[in-house]
């Protein structure tokens, strides 16, 4: 969004800019009065609220609000008013005792995004009449269209060479204010070896001035970094001898200002405990402190100074204490007053001659949690000297966790040990409490005390020209004016007064900062020497489409990803280290602004080109490692909110580095200019798992399959069926726009709930979903309950689970509308969402998912968009993954829905394209038939023969594809009904289409496909729309889709068909090596050939005629397989069946598998075989064959190890124990038995070993993330005999 402008208050109407001509828009509200469906998906209020069709829940304003969307294409829109045509009597003014308004509301968000102009209006349509709540019915929006351009700022020019391109340069730092001194010894032990060729007038420092960078793009900051004037002693005779030595002055890590009443306000950096220095060994002089005379006269002379004291720890963030939140915000708290309930500071406030006459100024943020008002005490000594209260919190897991309070005040002190002292006072009931921080400002006398002294009087505001008498019992030469960091000057002490001097300044009414040192003090302190850097420029950078920032640790990852999104999808990928950015952009911090600000640089650069950012590593909003008791994990930095005590509005967002206009930044507001995505990796493996998932994604043949015309939608239960009613009308939205994919539909409340003892649970769902993971989602898309480790309240969906996924070349983007399911900046917790993102060749492409507590309504509205972005093309191509989400963001991002839009973020490739097809297909005939003339009916037992091409979407035909064409023709759709397994929940009906009568795979040539196959016996014989559902692949890189309705099912086909034949079923485990009686370990797959001389049954419309599975003799727990079922190319009476079993018990089981033909003959197989626990791993059935051999034998044996890639190994020694061959390979099995591992009888030197019995034993390893695996098998013997 180029350009915006975003207005932020409420009014009851707008105007702006001149409008040319008018125009209107007329909506009506329908109100439900009093619904319960509204605030959280996480956890719902047991209030009923206020609500209407449609409505947003605005946490702002405790009120639902009603959105309207203007497109307005190049125009702008001005003078929105907002009239009320009918109205009506909600209820008393008690229903809402947050409603204070007496007129229906408006909010106008404006915006740009490329040529197009958005205007987002929120109406608060609830107004207070005579002590009662009226509600607006009918409305009408009239505004003014006009084509002038929304006003803005250019952005700040940019450097194209930054400071550190060249150069010998070192990294230092310094954690607070004052003077530091860089002598010979230092130099020579961190900076350099060698100072002979060193001219100490060529060294240089710089720095951006040290604090935190404003959040506000048009707030004044520097680009780069800025010399500083420094005094280098000696430099004269260009050597840096023995005695010479650097100064310089630092402001240190935080910032002050003045307060209105003359108090120091102190802005504690949160991103850093350090401000950054870089030394430069140059080629040119540097810019060096010149001590000039002061000024001649002074308006007013001081004989006091100003001193501030500040105590400040970051010791916890609060919300981390609550066990059902998370650590967020920017806030942390310091030393815990609960149990001690006092926390004395000794002789911290100590000043040096206080002066008694004068105020001392007092500052004090506590933060308090009672379930009744609680009080802090501030004294000194006895005397206190002010309390804080703070209000009661009500508990709950979304409530505000604790309240603060806050002190500014001010007393006299006749000591110069203020002997402070924080006390919180009992209560009756439980209260905790914590200190944020205590600040006292005194008036001292100017004195030097033999230490660097700061020099400052608030009162200099009120004079054009003032002066300083200091007393100083030796004058020293050194006295700098640090008014400006970055600007530093001498002032000369020459003017000599009894028992000091004096100095005078021209300050302008302006408070000024001086410090006062003696250059020979040897506690002077030196810096911390941080590390040589390498040159770098990346102010350099004109263009990129995308940009990679990733941490050290992941480097070779990263550049493996941009090399493959470079070649793939022709984009211009930069790839910049994490630490670099925050040298350059941020003074050497990894402060979230300064990335912000590089990307500000690349989009003003060139706003057409830089579309993605991608953050490559994970974040955590414990930016300083406060908290030791987890690791370092804020590997690329996040952007906190300010708010850091309430579980709702606080929360971390990616968002922030998007906000590039001018006009934004601060608070979240605008729109996004480019889209951002994360990968959220903590170690190497896992960076490498995600890399490798995409290449395969985007690369891999074995990932073109009929998987890519499946969607998944999801819905819990209870709340009044408002996450079922979401989903469904999503879903049927969703179907009515692109019939050409394949829904599945997962509600809950459609299935059996039990009972256990760590409460209600869904087993069948959790098996529902591993179950379509398995067969391959394009699309997985949930609503309703969740947290960080799982899905609903009965834990549907587990850590664990995502990680039995198998679905290995079919991942899905998962779309999670729900609380928390990928809190990744809490560095203490793993979290589903990362599970699925991070595990090695199974989870999820990506995740649109949430990191704190949201809103079901807004969820709905963001989820809404998303859907409806995800199919969109735009100049012939499908958008990305990050332009899908940057578009449904920046539809909802007006203030009432703000806040829950930015809780969404994508984890993944912003520019990962979706696997959706390329081209399509178009069906040519039926039956010989044109397509043209009435739609045909397929009857029971009718033979079928449909013909077509590939097709590109203008509708010509691709003459040179060849490959595979899947097929799927569904029967008409089902009606089912909900269970209404709750209070929450009640019966409602839905539709699905999933009575499968036909699967099957037919050759392409050329362009061009034909099958045919046999309409079963079993389906639905009412007259209804069928569906033919058609993917194919060249499988190699490119595909098609497309569908066809033209046709109906039911009724019986004059076709006779004679067959009694059963079909032949043949039973195996994981592959067709398997013999009964084998070994498998606890998560076998069932796989089994089928094969007659009509087809399979797999229509599923007749009961007990599905394809059935019956482990261990459960008949009353059958695995229907008919939808595993997949043809042979161009044979539909032949094909497979595979499907996983989970978490087996060891020991012996059975398994008996059932198929029918189209004309309801039964065909069976059973086996049986052993299930060996994979913790104790097994080599079993060990044998050679033929043996005894004479040329050549084949080693067979079975192991329950798994993994990708298995390390077998073959020793054949002597009798006497020698070893004489060595047969090594590395085998990928599909199953569990290990065969063609053939040997000729050689020994390792290829000379043919004698006639005589030989021992050999297998050795199996197994290298996996989660540690490796190593057996031996027993001795066994073979006999050589030629």
């Amino acid at each position: 969004m180029k350009y915006s402008l975003i207005f932020t208050f409420w009014t009851a109407a707008c105007t702006f800019l001149f409008a040319q001509h008018s125009s209107s828009l007329k909506g009506n509200v329908n109100w439900n009065q009093f619904d319960k469906k509204v605030p959280n998906s996480g956890v719902l209020s047991n209030n009923k609220l206020l609500h209407f069709e449609g409505a947003v829940w605005s946490f702002q304003c405790q009120a639902p609000l009603l959105i309207q969307a203007l497109k307005l294409g190049s125009a702008t829109v001005s003078d929105i008013k907002l009239i009320d045509l009918n109205t009506k009597i909600i209820g008393p003014s008690s229903i809402l005792p947050t409603l204070k308004n007496d007129q229906f509301l408006i909010q106008v968000t404006h915006s740009k995004s490329g040529n197009e102009n958005n205007t987002l209006v929120e109406i608060l349509p609830l107004r207070l009449r005579n002590g009662m709540i009226e509600g607006l019915l009918d409305y009408e929006l009239s505004y003014n269209l006009s084509s002038i351009a929304l006003p803005t700022t250019p952005p700040p020019p940019f450097t194209k060479n930054s400071v550190l391109e060249k150069g010998l340069i070192y990294k230092i730092a310094i954690d607070k204010e004052g003077v530091y001194k860089l002598d010979k010894s230092f130099i020579q032990n961190n900076l350099t070896q060698d100072l002979s060729s060193i001219n100490p007038k060529n060294i240089r420092i710089f720095t951006n001035g040290g604090g935190m960078l404003p959040e506000s793009n048009s707030a004044p900051r520097v680009d780069d970094l800025a010399e500083i004037a420094i005094l280098v002693t000696g430099e004269a005779d260009g050597v840096f001898n023995d005695q010479d030595a650097i100064y310089f002055y630092g402001k240190g890590p935080h910032s002050f200002s003045y307060a209105t009443n003359g108090d120091l306000n102190y802005s504690k950096n949160i991103y850093s405990d350090y401000a950054y220095f870089f030394v430069k060994f140059d080629q040119t002089p540097g810019l060096r402190i010149n001590s000039l005379p002061s000024n001649s006269t002074a308006e007013k002379v001081f004989e006091q100074n100003f001193v501030t004291i500040h105590h400040q720890k970051d010791l916890v963030n609060l919300l981390e204490h609550d066990p059902g939140n998370h650590g967020s915000g920017q806030r942390w708290f310091g030393e815990e007053l609960s149990g001690t309930r006092v926390q004395s500071f000794g002789n911290e406030f100590t000043f040096d001659e206080i002066l008694p006459d004068e105020n001392v100024f007092i500052q004090a943020v506590v933060a308090g949690r009672c379930a009744q008002l609680s009080t802090f005490e501030i004294k000194s000594g006895n005397q206190t000297i002010g309390r804080i209260n703070t209000p009661q919190v009500y508990y709950g897991t979304n409530n505000i966790y604790a309240n603060p309070g806050s002190l500014s005040t001010s007393f006299k002190s006749p000591n110069d040990n203020l002997a402070l002292s924080v006390n919180y006072l009992n209560t009756s009931v439980v209260s905790e409490g914590w200190l944020d921080y205590v600040q006292a400002s005194a008036f001292t006398n100017l004195k030097y005390f033999n230490k660097p002294l700061l020099i400052s009087h608030p009162d200099q505001v009120n004079f054009y020209s003032t002066g300083f008498n200091v007393l100083s019992s030796t004058v020293y030469q050194d006295l700098w004016n640090v008014t400006d960091p970055l600007n530093i000057s001498g002032i000369k002490t020459d003017q000599i007064i009894p028992g000091g001097f004096n100095f005078q300044v021209l300050n302008n009414q302006a408070r000024g900062r001086y410090v006062y040192f003696d250059r020979n003090d040897i506690n002077l302190p030196n810096p911390k020497f941080i590390a040589k850097l390498e040159n770098q420029n990346l102010h350099g950078l004109e263009t990129a489409d995308m940009l990679v920032v990733y941490h050290k640790n992941f480097k070779e990852e990263a550049l493996r990803f941009a090399k493959h999104r470079s070649s793939f999808s022709g984009l211009n990928v930069v790839t910049v280290d994490v630490d670099q950015v925050a040298n350059e952009f941020g003074g050497g911090v990894k402060d979230p602004s300064a990335l912000r600000d590089m990307c500000r640089m690349l989009y003003s650069r060139a706003p057409s080109k830089f579309r993605y950012l991608l953050l490559f590593g994970d974040g955590s909003y414990d930016f300083r490692h406060v908290d030791t008791r987890t690791d370092d994990q804020n590997f690329v930095p996040t952007y906190e909110t300010l708010e850091s005590l309430s579980p709702i509005i606080s929360y971390p967002s990616d968002d922030y580095f998007g906000l590039l206009d001018d006009s934004e930044g601060e608070g979240l507001r605008g729109g996004l200019e480019i889209s951002i995505g994360r990968f959220v990796c903590r170690t190497n493996a896992e960076a490498q798992n995600i890399v490798d998932k995409v290449i395969s994604y985007d690369t891999d043949p074995k990932c073109f399959e009929e998987w890519r015309l499946n969607m998944c939608f999801m819905a819990d239960d209870e709340d009044g069926n408002i996450h079922l009613d979401q989903v469904e009308e999503l879903s049927t939205l969703f179907q009515k726009s692109h019939p050409v994919y394949n829904q599945s539909k997962v509600y809950l409340d459609a299935y059996e709930q039990i009972t256990t003892p760590g409460g209600e649970r869904y087993p069948t769902v959790t098996k529902a979903i591993s179950d379509d993971m398995f067969k391959g989602q394009l699309v997985y898309t949930y609503l309703g309950h969740g947290g960080p480790t799982s899905l609903t309240q009965e834990r549907v969906l587990k850590s664990s689970d995502i990680l039995d996924w198998d679905n290995q070349y079919k991942l899905p983007l998962m779309i999670t509308a729900t609380c928390t399911f990928n809190g990744f900046d809490d560095p203490s917790i793993t979290n589903a969402g990362e599970e699925a993102i991070h595990s090695r060749e199974k989870g999820a492409i990506a995740l649109f998912s949430t990191v704190r507590a949201v809103y079901s309504d807004d969820n709905f509205l963001l989820t809404s968009s998303a859907l409806k972005h995800l199919i969109e093309q735009q100049n012939g191509s499908y958008l990305t993954l990050g332009e899908t989400l940057r578009k449904a963001k920046n539809e909802n991002s007006s203030t009432g829905i703000l806040e829950n839009s930015r809780k969404f973020m994508l984890f993944g490739d912003p520019a990962q394209n979706l696997a959706l097809p390329k081209h399509t297909l178009a069906v040519t005939s039926i039956n010989d038939k044109s397509i043209s003339a009435v739609p045909d009916t397929f009857s029971s037992l009718q033979t079928v023969k449909v013909s077509g091409y590939i097709a590109q979407h203008n509708g010509d035909k691709l003459g040179n594809f060849n490959g595979k064409l899947y097929i799927n023709i569904f029967d008409k759709p089902s009606k089912l009904t909900t269970r209404g397994n709750d209070k929450g929940s009640y019966p409602r009906d839905y539709y699905v289409q999933k009575n499968t009568i036909f699967k099957g795979i037919a050759a392409i040539k050329n362009g061009e496909w034909e099958f045919s196959f046999i309409i079963p016996k079993d389906i639905n014989y009412s007259l209804g729309q069928g569906k033919m559902s058609l993917y194919a692949t060249d499988e190699k890189n490119t595909d098609a889709a497309s569908y066809f309705e033209g046709f109906y099912i039911g009724g019986t086909s004059s076709d006779s068909l004679v067959d009694d034949k059963p079909p032949v079923v043949q039973l195996f485990m994981n592959d067709d090596k398997f013999v009964t009686g084998g070994i498998t370990d606890e998560n076998p797959k069932i796989y089994s050939k089928l094969s007659d001389d009509t087809g399979i049954n797999i229509s599923g419309s007749s009961i007990g005629h599905d394809i059935l599975a019956v482990l261990d003799r459960d008949s009353r727990n059958p695995i229907i397989l008919n939808s595993y079922f997949k043809s042979e190319l161009n044979e539909f009476k032949k094909g497979e069946i595979l499907y996983p079993l989970k978490d087996l018990s060891p020991g012996t089981h059975t398994l008996t598998l059932t198929a029918w033909d189209l004309s309801n003959n039964l065909g069976e197989a059973t086996l049986e075989f052993q299930v060996k626990n994979s913790e104790n791993p097994s080599i079993d059935h060990v044998y050679n064959f033929p043996n005894p051999f004479s040329t050549r034998t084949q080693f067979q044996f079975e192991t329950n190890i798994s993994g990708s890639d298995l390390e077998v190994q073959i020793r054949i020694q002597s009798i006497s124990g020698k070893v004489v061959r060595t047969i090594g390979q590395k085998i990928k099995p599909n199953g569990f038995r290990i065969d063609n591992i053939n040997w000729d009888g050689k020994d390792d030197f290829g000379n043919q070993l004698a006639n005589g019995v030989y021992l050999y034993r297998v050795h199996v390893s197994s290298s996996e993330p989660s540690g490796s695996v190593k057996k031996s098998s027993d001795y066994q013997k073979l006999l050589i005999l030629r």
